[in-house]
């Protein structure tokens, strides 16, 4: 860990360090360098004269100056988005600053690490002369802005800088500082070890996910798929370095991936599993991506900081369920949802291909697989409308999804793809296949228009890598003075895309409803191919064909021209009436939609809050074959008296390694030698995949995680046992400690129910930290203390017990923690049950039951 005090050092010849005092400016930039900041974007003036001195003094740090502030704020966002580390931008007082609002509050919705600093008038002249003379905190708090403060003496800047990258950092926010100028250049005291570091920030999650963790995630996923949902990944900007982990575990799951426009580049959009770009500009974007969007009821989110577009319809209401992924916890948009399960590790690239093999083994032991996903989402399809005999190209056009699809091919696997909004942003993200390691930089949430080419100077300042501009006319025109910044910093592989049309697009081409033309849209442009020249950046092309051979050997050469000169410019005219397609998610009625959340939400919630939503109805697959050979144990059934229990098979943490089907025979030949095999191999396998789905259908990821990884419920280890129970057997009422599946072999077993009604799963918990399994004394110990306190207060008209069929023979019977019910066998015949419990009731007396409608039905005698 380094140290940042009143002094730098320097190392003179005799190696002894010297010492020289820091201002605070100098402290400033000596913060940004640990913050990882190699390049600072802004506007210049009379309020940040000291600030930047000291920027262009430090050998670390590159000054980039930008003709406009409005500029500077959206280069350091995409620097920011770029290196997933802090950006920084900086601008004098009065108009320099209020240039940067639209971009800060940018940075601030699209969760990006920013650090704003603008200049101030001297402290002891502020608030009363007028001169550029604003309140500049007061406006960007206004505006949303995570932190805004004003360093109004010295002793604050510490405390308060602190503050601000604290917030930028882990949270994914803009912060911004307003220094007064005589401040900047006031000498800083500090302590001596001032670990102004990112990595000395606390941090909001582990860097490794724990064993546990690792199991649950597993479990939710492969619970969601066996719940037959359909699911669907969607990746943000942040998932970037996790791409081959998502992939893999997009196979595995056979389930499709979308990414947010930014996420573009996040995965290889050729591989089958990938359908390309949801959520551009506030739409959905993308025709297939639509499609699988509206289709599914689980999103996974992969490092996803607005779930909007995930998990809502158009009536703003969580229609899916979600499954979020994070490597870091934002406040905000990542929390305003509700998550049926979280994940947060920072190192994902290393979780997620545990998580796989966790979710291997457990389904591999299940013996099921996942291939039974939509097949019709397998045929993908760009959304772009291209030339066809009906819709020929105008001969003096090129069409842009000709253009994209050839520009596709040529790009380099880590190209930077900078993308502007309107028209041009449609084509291009349709266009563009992009493969895994390429990056997209854009506007998400407030749609810039001019973007693009500040993206492109911040990628080619700080990369050497291929940087595709793409923009519109009008957007181009927005931002087009920084033309000159890129000359002064001499940048590299810059391709600027002009696609122009002589009119505002997106705007233009929309339909607003009726009555509403969209006028106003038309737009001159200069002849960007002399602009460019003008700049430095001769041989720019008009492209005016649609020949794909013409459209290859212009993009072909401009690169190569771009990797000479620097820079280099493509013009695509494009036919007005030609325009891609904006899919939308469907108008929903928000009581339909509302209706569906609730009943989504309700099971979950009673899944976790113990409600009655035991799937008690559900079968598992029993051959005809196997169905005769359990009739044909009636007799034998009806021979017992009293009920006969076989011995149990605690089933551990290795559960998942135990066949049912064959716990079940070898119980049933302890009980009765002379039992036919019930299954052949091929129906044992059946059996056990039924047994399986059922569990992982009726229970929730932390009752199954316990389950999986402890063998227990509750605190109670569980073991796998028959039951058998001639006609006429009761057993007392009871409230279950722990979860409980039943499965009907033979006969029905009936039960009277207390309905919307459950014990306390705190009270009814095991406290033993013992692992092994209890002795049937401790069991009996348990059940002994359970009936002295257990008892049924008064519910008046809020629960009542009634008589119903538990379960038959195929069927499966689900009960919570907490349940409470009387099962007994019916008077002319008994059931054979094969039971996952603990052995451990928590037994009800009657008379601990108050004012409670029904209780007369209560059988009184007859008890097991």
């Amino acid at each position: 860990m380094g140290e940042v005090s009143t002094t730098t050092r320097s190392s003179s010849e005799n190696g002894d360090d010297l010492l020289r005092k820091m201002n605070a400016s100098e402290l400033i930039c000596e913060v940004l360098v640990n913050f990882g900041v190699t390049h600072v974007f802004g506007g210049h003036g009379g309020a940040v004269v000291g600030l930047v001195d000291a920027i262009m003094a430090h050998t670390k740090l590159t000054w980039v100056y930008n003709r406009c502030e409005v500029n500077a704020v959206q280069a350091a966002m995409a620097y920011a988005k770029l290196h997933n580390r802090l950006g920084c931008c900086v601008a004098t007082s009065g108009p320099g600053a209020g240039h940067l609002l639209s971009g800060l509050v940018d940075a601030d919705q699209d969760r990006v690490p920013l650090l704003c600093i603008t200049g101030l008038k001297a402290a002891g002249t502020m608030r009363h002369a007028d001169f550029q003379d604003i309140d500049q905190g007061a406006i960007f708090r206004m505006a949303g802005i995570g932190l805004s403060e004003s360093v109004s003496h010295i002793h604050q800047l510490i405390p308060l800088l602190r503050n601000a990258l604290y917030l930028a950092t882990t949270t994914y926010r803009c912060a911004h500082l307003a220094i007064p100028i005589d401040v900047q250049l006031d000498s800083v005291t500090a302590p001596r070890f001032l670990n102004f570091r990112s990595e000395n920030l606390s941090k909001n999650v582990l860097d490794h996910a724990s064993d546990e963790q690792i199991r649950a995630l597993a479990t939710a996923l492969i619970k969601e798929r066996m719940d037959g949902h359909h699911m669907v990944i969607f990746c943000g900007w942040r998932a970037f370095p996790f791409g081959d982990a998502i992939e893999a575990l997009a196979e595995y799951l056979d389930v499709p991936i979308i990414t947010s426009y930014d996420g573009k580049g996040c995965v290889s959009e050729s591989i089958p599993h990938s359908f390309g770009v949801a959520g551009i500009y506030g739409f959905v974007g993308g025709g297939k991506s639509q499609e699988v969007l509206e289709d599914c009821d689980v999103i996974v989110a992969f490092c996803m900081s607005d779930l909007t577009k995930a998990v809502t319809d158009k009536s703003g209401m969580q229609v899916r369920r979600l499954i979020q992924i994070e490597s870091e916890i934002m406040a905000g948009d990542s929390n305003r949802y509700i998550a049926v399960h979280s994940f947060e590790s920072h190192d994902l690239a290393q979780s997620i291909p545990l998580v796989l093999e966790a979710m291997t083994q457990e389904t591999e032991k299940m013996k099921v697989s996942f291939d039974d996903r939509d097949q019709r989402i397998r045929r993908k399809s760009r959304m772009s409308t291209f030339p066809s005999e009906r819709a020929p190209v105008e001969t003096k056009y090129c069409h842009p999804g000709l253009f994209f699809k050839n520009m596709s091919l040529l790009l380099d696997n880590d190209a930077i793809l900078c993308a502007d909004i309107g028209d041009n942003a449609l084509w291009m993200a349709s266009g563009i296949s992009a493969v895994k390691g390429q990056r997209t930089l854009t506007s998400e949430h407030m749609g810039i228009m001019g973007f693009a080419l500040n993206a492109g100077l911040a990628a080619s300042c700080s990369t050497s890598r291929q940087v595709l501009v793409v923009a519109g006319d009008g957007g181009f025109q927005m931002s087009s003075n920084e033309l000159a910044t890129l000359k002064d910093h001499g940048c590299k592989n810059v391709l600027v895309v002009i696609i122009q049309n002589g009119r505002l697009g997106r705007v233009s081409n929309e339909t607003w409803g009726p009555g509403v033309r969209g006028d106003g849209c038309l737009i001159g442009s200069p002849d960007f191919v002399k602009l460019f020249e003008a700049h430095g950046y001769p041989k720019g092309k008009h492209l005016t064909t649609s020949d794909e051979s013409e459209i290859w050997d212009t993009i072909s050469e401009s690169w190569d021209l771009a990797s000479k000169q620097g820079v280099a410019v493509i013009v695509v005219h494009q036919d007005p009436e030609t325009h891609p397609t904006m899919h939308k998610i469907s108008a929903a009625s928000g009581e339909v939609a509302w209706e569906r959340y609730l009943n989504e939400m309700n099971k979950e919630r009673s899944l976790k809050d113990n409600h009655d939503v035991s799937p008690s109805n559900k079968a598992i697959t029993l051959s005809s074959n196997s169905i005769n050979k359990l009739n044909s144990l009636k007799e034998w059934i009806e021979s017992h008296s009293t009920a006969v229990v076989s011995s149990y098979c605690w089933v551990g943490s290795s559960f998942l390694s135990i066949s049912p089907a064959q716990v079940f025979q070898n119980q049933l030949k302890e009980l009765n030698p002379a039992a036919p095999e019930i299954f052949s191999q091929e129906e044992r396998d059946d059996f056990d995949k039924d047994f399986w789905r059922l569990l992982m259908n009726s229970f929730t990821v932390e009752e199954l995680s316990e389950l999986f990884d402890k063998g227990s419920s509750n605190g109670y280890p569980l073991r796998l046992q028959i039951l058998v129970l001639p006609k006429d057997s009761t057993y007392a009422l009871h409230a279950h400690p722990n979860i409980e599946l039943i499965i009907g072999m033979q006969g029905e077993l009936m039960e009277y129910k207390l309905t919307d009604y459950r014990h306390s799963k705190r009270v009814l918990q095991r406290t033993s930290h013992k692992i092994i399994p209890p002795s049937d004394e401790e069991i009996k110990n348990m059940m002994e203390h359970f009936e002295h306190c257990m008892v049924i207060d008064d519910q008046d008209k809020r629960s009542h017990f009634v008589d119903r069929l538990c379960t038959r023979q195929g069927k499966c019977c689900a009960n919570q923690i907490g349940s409470v019910h009387q099962s007994f066998s019916r008077k002319e015949s008994g059931t054979l049950l094969f039971v996952l419990w603990s052995g451990c009731h928590a037994n009800i007396q009657l008379t601990n039951i108050k004012g409670t409608k029904g209780a007369e039905l209560l059988r009184k005698e007859h008890y097991c």
